[in-house]
């Protein structure tokens, strides 16, 4: 055990948009401004990861990719999903499916049933609007003029037909990529163009449909500054963005504190297409495999590691105003293959036993859709996340963490308060407990001396919830303690 620091830092600072962090490996990264500092005071709702029982509109939709408009459905798997506490989700509904004979339209029964529940369900549906129709160029990609009416015919029929349930559309899926049965890389001009003709399209069936554009499959300047130069900003209202980190290199960037910094990168870019002002941004797919591949590479992780993640990956993206919603890939397990990535993506397993990374996504989703970001501070080190919010109730929650991938790190806090009320600690997928404040570090030294105004907690990979009042509280010090976790 060796003392890390000793200088006290400020709990609950309002960071100003100029606030500058530094984050493990990327010295410079933008701190946010704080969404609101304050919020009124309502009713008393249920804590982070309880039934949500106080109706209001969310603050940021938390999705989960779904493959459920196919044989893989069951009608379960609705009421998994509404479990979880996701309170959006992100599906297809297949060009080729819905156009089986050209100019006839139809969705087919099993694909209306799971959207109706979906709805049923208080769950916000985007469905994407996707791949080749043999109809039409080939079964490639709709580029010549008669495939792109085809395609806004297609499009306008599923707004018309989802009237009322569905306001959400994005407008393919990773274009760029051969993916759907397309073949090659698509072109980021004619995607363009394909998008300004559909956004037109769906805005005269209801001005106030989303369309959400870009679903790209991976942060690629080139392609991404092509879109820009093109005015993709302009037939959109939402430029969406898939932003994996599971296979980057080194593995420290593998992490939900790198993704927030790739985010953050890519709104710079963004804002100069946008005359300086932020875009809002979706991130329409990320997530980490739990799959693994024997003595070839180590992209795969633990449950427990995927669980971690994902909660932190909720957590620290509410501390960016423009992102409004992210859904993570996926919902469900593909197939029961360990030794390949592409199947253990999801949050369950192929038969919907909860993997931990759902407790995880439950654990955080009301302080993530319904809570008011504060601040963001990495006190004391680089690596050690603070994440203030305020819930709807107008009580304060503080999330904790530390983003080594090795080792333990106790953090001591300190009241300077009159009132040294109890705080309730939580972390995602465990039980809570709640503690009254006293210190004595006994395991220093036998005759350590009791401090009633200081509380101490221990941060591994998942983030600490502590909930009450934060006002007077500040960081002591923080000790590191050696758990070389990654040679186990």
């Amino acid at each position: 055990m060796v003392n890390r620091h000793h200088q006290e830092a400020p709990l609950n600072p309002l960071p100003a948009p100029s606030r500058r962090a530094v984050l493990g490996g990327l010295a410079g990264s933008t701190v946010a401004a704080a969404i609101g500092t304050t919020v009124p005071a309502q009713a008393k709702s249920d804590k982070p990861g309880k039934k949500d029982t106080v109706q209001t509109t969310p603050k940021f939709l938390m999705g989960l990719n779904t493959h459920l408009t196919g044989p893989k459905y069951i009608p379960d798997s609705v009421s998994v999903i509404q479990q979880s506490s996701a309170n959006a989700i992100r599906d297809e509904c297949a060009w080729a499916k819905v156009e089986l004979q050209a100019g006839v339209f139809a969705v087919p029964p099993e694909i209306d049933t799971y959207y109706t529940q979906i709805v049923a369900q208080g769950i916000e549906p985007m469905i994407i609007l996707d791949y080749g129709n043999p109809l039409y160029d080939g079964g490639e990609r709709p580029t010549s003029a008669a495939g792109i009416a085809a395609f806004c015919a297609y499009a306008e029929f599923l707004a018309q037909h989802f009237a009322g349930q569905v306001t959400r559309f994005e407008v393919w899926n990773e274009w760029d990529i051969a993916i759907g049965g397309v073949t090659g890389n698509g072109d980021p001009v004619q995607y363009v163009n394909l998008l300004s003709a559909v956004y037109a399209t769906l805005k005269a069936v209801d001005p106030t449909i989303t369309v959400v554009g870009g679903a790209v499959s991976a942060l690629n300047y080139t392609y991404i500054n092509t879109l820009l130069d093109n005015g993709i900003l302009d037939v959109c209202d939402i430029f969406s963005v898939h932003t994996y980190v599971y296979a980057d290199l080194p593995i420290e960037n593998r992490v939900p504190e790198v993704w927030w910094q790739h985010v953050q990168d890519l709104q710079t870019v963004v804002r100069t297409y946008n005359s300086g002002q932020d875009f809002p941004l979706y991130v329409t797919e990320l997530g980490w495999t739990t799959g693994f591949k024997p003595l070839t590479d180590d992209a795969g992780i633990t449950q427990e590691l995927q669980a971690a993640y994902v909660a932190r990956l909720y957590l620290i993206a509410r501390s960016l105003p423009y992102l409004k919603g992210l859904w993570i890939y996926g919902f469900e397990d593909e197939a029961w293959s360990y030794n390949t990535y592409g199947p253990n993506y999801g949050i369950v397993r192929p038969d919907l036993t909860p993997k931990e990374g759902y407790s995880a996504f439950h654990a955080v989703a009301h302080i993530v859709k319904f809570g008011t970001f504060v601040s963001l501070t990495n006190p004391l080190d680089p690596k050690l996340w603070a994440l203030q919010f305020r819930d709807l109730d107008g009580s304060d929650v503080l999330a904790l963490w530390n983003s080594y991938l090795d080792d333990h790190y106790s953090v001591v806090l300190h009241n300077n308060g009159t009132t040294l009320a109890p705080m309730k600690f939580e972390q995602p997928g465990g039980l809570s407990v709640t503690r009254q404040w006293g210190r004595k570090a006994w395991y220093d030294a036998s005759n350590a001396v009791f401090t009633p105004d200081d509380l101490d907690v221990t941060l591994r990979r998942p983030p600490v919830l502590i909930s009450g009042p934060l006002t007077d509280v500040t960081f002591r010090l923080i000790r590191k303690h050696t758990f070389p976790d990654t040679t186990r």
